[in-house]
């Protein structure tokens, strides 16, 4: 006997209406679109015991009634045994000649509807309380070397500017755009990097936890929990946004009024700041105010470029901005005065003093103020001040323009990634690969009914296209010119034609993924001084060129990047900080670029297997490689067909089937396309695949061979049942093994951690193996770690 709730109450049912609940793969790939499981319209009678339920929904005049605007929750059993869990939606009442008869429900599955949910919510409307920071030269240089916040926001040299390396004695910057960022004490006319021209990014793990914070269990009746089974991996967590909102807003921003802490308030409230004058002009008698403004930076600030603010405290509007630039006379102090009278009649003046800068600036103020009295000075007045202003980055203004809805769908068609509701009211998140491969087998070949089913030869596909957002930065611009494809870096075009000549393309339909993110087509620099033994010496320094084709500033589409951690000891480059001072970075920079690993890297996050910027190695280890491949080749497979079965299977894999279950029929292994269960009949319709990967618990999912630097590396990787299903062992090949550890990473039982540390003095390389064996498998994988 099927039973239905509603929150916790039993409904009445009709005996002969049908009722079909459907799981579909492609319902639980499409976070944006996703419901889980779900029902067809069915009704249920008008009898006394739902209209209770119901509350009598039918009456509108009935306070505090059944809400219908929204779904609420239920469930489904089966003879007891616990079906589906979900959400019920009432949507209308049926009346025959005046009489209630019965009401029409859907029911859903008890996935959160996330577009429903964040709605037309930005990037930038997510909290990063703990990640906002001053927007200093130091605080920068920390990002350069990993250190600022354990690496969850870091900087690189990706900037409106092409730098270029010439450790030349005296070689020069080309122009205001191209940068020479060589050290060398002589080369005057070379800028090098200007800290301001920097930005910084953001780990994508860090907006995920955002949005689990704002779309909370206190606030939101269906809060938003993932699961970290992918989103705990190195693959996705170590991947960075670059914060980029706007080239013509300085980072930072705001302004801060000046605190005046000493001296006579008669006009100047030291408490609030606020300066009050009254001005009378009756006939030839007046009353009007001379006001002295001066701003001092202290010693070592004196070149910060900054603005001085009056402000009209009654409209809120700036009534003079002086800039150091234009008012300093070189020492950086702005000494300003003001008159202020009436035309005639009293004109009462408030007004408060800022000062607005990009950098940090310690500094003085003092304001003079003289009142005259038909042209009589009478009062003198100074009131000063000293302070530090320090400008925050405020990490929630600088997200580049995107919805996050459609960021997450972006997440997900990057990594083709699944999302199913659990028990607790989380959402489990993992790659469709590893998803199918912790499902479980069961035989239904004595529950088939094969005297009628279908086979039909499914989906085909004549167009697959993964894509990025065109390029507008002028590196991946050219690359995109002299593509044979016509795409940018990274993306990826096939056609697949049922005849060459004349071309014509399949019967079929297209797979088209299109991504919210622009590529950036990194440049790794060498040293161009000629008087070096190898002209163009490779160093370990890459940069991102935000330029368009015209060397023109751009703000590109959200652009996500991996980092790497390289000793620049050898190719110092020169730092200008927020002083104007010439520093020297000499010690380890990150670099943006597209792959996790530098040698064999695991991950990249491109569809098509280009050519490192970096190392100039093909990425094999790629987006389509790693999450799409199997999926799109199985299509192409000659014997693939989809078949329709009926079958009448017991209760026992009717309450426990999943969409990554494998089913058997004559010893033939099929993935789940689609299923219903009809509640009435009690019979379940199978839309089956074969030819796809159906291998169940025997996969670890870590690269054959982890190839690492010289520094320290934490990595993760999803192994379902790590903790409770596999015995870990490192095995000694020649060089110890205390240098690498294993760990289960969280609570899940389901992440698998590796830590490499730091390699030690006059080691070249070193090699071991951690050996997995679980569920009748063994995986061997081997740990290479270079100088």
């Amino acid at each position: 006997m099927v039973n239905l709730y509603v929150n916790g109450e039993l409904l009445d049912q009709y005996k002969d209406e049908a009722v079909n609940i459907v799981s579909s793969v492609l319902d639980v790939s499409d976070i944006t679109k996703n419901t889980g499981d779900y029902s067809k319209t069915f009704t249920v009678p008008a009898s006394k015991n739902n209209n209770n339920i119901f509350k009598h929904w039918y009456n509108a005049s009935i306070d505090n009634g059944f809400d219908s605007r929204t779904k609420v929750d239920g469930s489904i059993d089966i003879d007891g045994v616990p079906f589906k869990l979900g959400k019920w939606r009432l949507n209308k009442c049926n009346i025959v000649k005046g009489r209630l008869e019965s009401y029409t429900i859907n029911f859903f599955g008890n996935l959160p509807n996330i577009s429903d949910t964040v709605g037309e919510d930005m990037l930038s409307d997510l909290p990063f309380p703990t990640l906002n920071h001053d927007w200093t030269s130091a605080n920068v240089i920390s990002g350069l070397r990993g250190a600022l916040y354990g690496g969850d926001i870091v900087y690189t040299l990706m900037a409106n500017k092409r730098y270029f390396y010439n450790s030349h004695s005296g070689a020069p910057d080309v122009d205001d755009t191209t940068i020479n960022i060589a050290n060398d004490a002589s080369t005057s006319h070379a800028t090098g990097v200007v800290w301001s021209d920097l930005r910084p990014s953001i780990k994508i793990i860090k907006i995920i936890e955002a949005i689990e914070a704002r779309y909370n269990a206190a606030t939101y009746e269906n809060p938003i929990v993932f699961s970290r089974d992918f989103f705990g991996t190195t693959e996705f967590k170590e991947q960075y946004l670059w914060l980029k909102a706007d080239d013509r807003a300085a980072i930072g921003g705001g302004k801060e009024i000046v605190d005046f802490t000493t001296g006579d308030g008669t006009y100047i409230n030291l408490t609030s700041n606020i300066g009050t004058f009254e001005t009378i002009r009756t006939g030839a008698s007046r009353q009007r105010f001379s006001i002295s403004n001066i701003i001092t930076p202290a010693a070592g600030y004196e070149n910060v470029p900054y603005t001085f603010i009056v402000r009209n405290e009654d409209t809120n509007e700036d009534v003079y901005a002086w800039s150091s630039e234009q008012w300093a006379n070189g020492d950086g102090v702005i000494s300003i005065g003001t008159n202020l009278f009436s035309p005639e009649g009293t004109t009462t003046f408030k007004f408060t003093w800022h000062v607005k800068s990009n950098a940090k600036i310690e500094f003085t103020s003092s304001v003079g103020v003289v009142k005259y009295v038909a042209d009589i000075p009478t009062i003198a007045n100074i009131t000063t001040g000293s302070q530090t202003l320090i400008n925050k980055v405020v990490i929630a203004d600088e997200m580049p323009e995107l919805k996050i809805v459609d960021f997450l769908k972006g997440i997900f068609n990057m990594f083709k990634l699944v999302a199913i509701p659990k028990d607790d009211g989380s959402v489990y998140i993992n790659s469709l690969d590893s998803y199918y491969a912790q499902g479980q087998r069961y035989d239904a070949t004595k529950y088939v009914d094969f005297a009628k089913f279908d086979v039909d030869r499914g989906e085909l596909l004549k167009r697959i296209s993964f894509e990025f957002e065109d390029p507008s930065t002028i590196m991946n611009m050219q690359f995109q010119k002299t593509a044979a494809d016509g795409q940018g870096y990274g993306s990826s075009l096939v056609n697949v034609y049922e005849s060459l000549t004349p071309k014509k393309l399949i019967d079929g339909d297209s797979l088209e993924v299109k991504l919210p993110f622009e590529q950036i087509y990194f440049e790794k620099l060498v040293d161009q001084n000629t008087g070096i033994a190898t002209t163009n010496q490779n160093i370990n320094i890459q940069t991102g060129v935000i330029l368009d084709d015209n060397l023109n500033q751009v703000v590109p589409k959200p652009v996500l990047h991996y980092v790497t951690n390289q000793d620049i000891s050898s190719t110092p480059i020169r730092f200008v900080d927020d002083l104007g001072n010439d520093d020297i970075l000499n010690q380890n920079l990150l670099s943006p670029i597209h792959h996790f690993g530098v040698e064999n890297p695991m991950y990249s996050n491109l569809f098509e297997a280009e050519y490192s910027n970096f190392t100039g190695e093909t990425l094999v280890n790629n987006l389509y490689s790693i999450h799409y491949k199997d999926y799109v080749e199985a299509i192409f497979k000659l014997k693939r067909r989809t078949f329709r079965y009926t079958a009448n299977l017991p209760i026992q894999i009717v309450t426990r089937l999943e969409l990554n279950d494998v089913i058997a029929i004559n010893s033939i292994d099929y993935r789940i396309n689609k299923y219903s269960y009809n509640l009435l009949t009690g019979l379940t319709k199978l839309e089956l695949i074969n030819g796809f990967d159906t291998t169940l618990k025997n996969r670890v999912y870590i690269p054959s061979t982890i190839t690492v630097g010289q520094l320290f590396e934490n990595l993760v990787f999803n192994v379902e049942g790590i903790a409770t299903d596999y015995v870990v062992t490192k095995i000694d090949t020649g060089d110890g093994v205390t240098w690498a550890t294993t760990s289960v990473i969280g609570t899940d039982n389901n992440l698998a951690g590796i830590s490499v540390s730091t390699m030690g003095a006059g080691t070249i390389t070193r090699t071991m193996t951690i050996r997995y064996v679980g569920n009748g498998v063994t995986t061997d994988i081997i740990i290479l770690q270079n100088e």
